[in-house]
């Protein structure tokens, strides 16, 4: 972790909203079961980010979706759509590695605060 919780101004809520993150790892390991599946099917040139998949909720604090590649710094897209659907948390499953990290609105999704 990149920065330090109390460092950063994280907060006891802060720290519900991680629990309920973490809570849906079954979903998110289900997601990127879904994408591995995906991936084995396309071919060589295409795009892995095809393969792609969201979880997304309105009654969240968070957004969460897969990285085919396992890319594991948020783009200027996944930092920008977290923001306009006014949502805390930026998460991203690791697909090669099954690990899911997530990033606060406070700096503009740019430090990594938690994974697992």
């Amino acid at each position: 972790m990149n920065c330090l919780k109390l460092a950063c101004g994280f907060s006891e809520r802060d720290n519900i909203v991680e629990d309920e993150i973490r809570s849906q790892n079954n979903i998110f390991q289900d997601l990127i079961g879904r994408t591995k599946t995906c991936m084995s099917k396309i071919n060589d040139d295409d795009d892995p980010i095809e393969c792609e998949v969201a979880f997304l909720s309105e009654n969240n604090k968070f957004t969460w979706h897969s990285h085919p590649g396992g890319t594991r710094e948020p783009s200027n897209i996944d930092r920008r759509t977290t923001k306009n659907l006014n949502k805390e948390y930026l998460c991203i499953g690791l697909v090669p590695t099954g690990e899911t990290v997530c990033w606060h609105k406070d700096d503009g999704f740019k430090e990594e605060v938690f994974s697992f």
